[in-house]
């Protein structure tokens, strides 16, 4: 999760898989959501200098990140996309939801892709 390129995997939309392999790269592709929750865990910029912000999103630990996750998470329809995993942790991160924002923004899923 701190840095999935170090297993091949992208940790940004802009290098995600769009092939046929990998049911078009659903696991391959995880490496953006798994960076996504570690930097909202522990905080930082993404792993691949070229990706990188210059601005450190804030961390809010493991307790707050899991919940997030959960509750986002299990909501998704069956046909989500990156934006509606996004929208989905922002909308029950309460006093949160501006690090979620930015850790998903890090990742490359943010407002000039998704709208919100």
């Amino acid at each position: 999760m701190a840095d999935p390129g170090t297993d091949g995997d992208p940790s940004h939309y802009d290098e995600r898989y769009i092939g046929t392999s990998d049911n078009g790269g659903v696991h391959i592709n995880s490496g953006i959501a798994n960076h996504w929750f570690y930097l909202l865990v522990v905080g930082g910029q993404n792993s691949d200098p070229v990706y990188a912000s210059g601005e450190d999103v804030i961390g809010i630990g493991l307790t707050e990140a899991e919940q997030i996750a959960f509750l986002g998470f299990t909501a998704l329809p069956a046909d989500a996309t990156f934006c509606t995993a996004r929208a989905a942790t922002i909308a029950v991160a309460g006093a949160y939801a501006a690090n979620v924002a930015d850790a998903w923004d890090e990742v490359g899923v943010d407002v000039a892709l998704c709208g919100n």
